[in-house]
C-alpha cells in the first residue's frame, strides 16, 4: 500500500495543487481477485469382469456296426465220378 505522504505528492504532481488545499482519500471496501487453479484427482472406478468358460455339448452320431460269423449248411452236389467234364465250367 502506498505511503500517505506518498500519495499527497504524486497527487499535487499530476493535478498541479501547489495551494496545500488537499482532500482526503477515499478508501473504497476491499476488493479480492481469486485465481482459481484446479489440479487433478484421480478417482477409482472399479468394473468387476466376471469370465464364464461355458462348455456346450453338441451330439454328433457316429455309427459302430457288430459282426458276427455264421457257418451254416449250404446246398450238397454232386461231383463227377468219372471224371468228365461238364460244359459251361
Amino acid at each position: 500500500m502506498m505511503q500517505q505522504g506518498n500519495w499527497q505528492q504524486g497527487n499535487q504532481m499530476q493535478h498541479g495543487n501547489c495551494g496545500g488545499n488537499q482532500v482526503q482519500p477515499i478508501v473504497c471496501p476491499t476488493q479480492y481477485r481469486c485465481h482459481d487453479r484446479f489440479v487433478p484427482r484421480e478417482v477409482p472406478f472399479i468394473h468387476p469382469i466376471v469370465n464364464v468358460n461355458r462348455v456346450h455339448t453338441v451330439e454328433i452320431p457316429r455309427h459302430y456296426f457288430t459282426e458276427t460269423t455264421q457257418n451254416v449248411m449250404g446246398q450238397t452236389i454232386q461231383g463227377n465220378p468219372c471224371g468228365e467234364r461238364r460244359r459251361g465250367w
